[in-house]
């Protein structure tokens, strides 16, 4: 399944205490069984990223990953910035892409 080139961003004045400004969304459905799958997507979405934002992303760092349940997996990674980072949560369940969350600070 081809990538979708969009994300979807939302406002998030409730979480603005956190430093968290706004969130997006990224979906895909595509394969992903393994970290190294994983890290491909995530670098893809991360050229997205830069366009759609206007950033520079410095580094890509992967944090953690954890079962969530039987079937689900969440893997964390962190965008580094020139100040701060994009936190980016893939999720997938039963190796199939389910859902990305970046939480954005500013």
């Amino acid at each position: 399944m081809a990538m979708e080139t969009q994300l979807t961003l939302l406002e998030t004045p409730s979480l603005a205490k956190k430093g968290i400004r706004r969130v997006a969304y990224h979906r895909t459905g595509e394969t992903l069984r393994n970290i190294t799958d994983v890290w491909v997507y995530v670098n893809r979405l991360r050229r997205i990223v830069e366009e759609e934002l206007g950033i520079e992303i410095l580094e890509t760092v992967f944090t953690d990953n954890e079962d969530i349940g039987t079937h689900y997996m969440i893997y964390r990674f962190r965008y580094i910035l020139g100040e701060g980072y994009i936190g980016c949560r893939v999720v997938t369940r039963e190796g199939r892409h389910i859902l990305t969350v970046l939480t954005i600070g500013g």
